[in-house]
């Protein structure tokens, strides 16, 4: 199952998303597309969910961490 949530506050991120059962972390952005990020752990999207800063989170916790591509 994927589980989805918005990020309005965002001046980058549109919406985030996790698929539980392969593991990849989607991210939306609002004018660059969308990116899937690869063996991210459940924790991690947990994580992301509860940062005040998502763009923030996802410089520091993600992109240089996990192997991605645009979907």
């Amino acid at each position: 199952m994927i589980d989805f949530f918005e990020s309005p506050e965002s001046s980058t991120i549109a919406r985030v998303g996790f698929d539980d059962e392969s593991l990849i972390l989607i991210i939306e952005f609002k004018t660059t597309g969308t990116y899937h990020y690869f063996d991210v752990p459940q924790h991690v999207f947990e994580a992301m969910r509860a940062a005040p800063s998502r763009g923030q989170f996802l410089a520091q916790n993600v992109k240089k961490q996990f192997r991605y591509s645009r979907a």
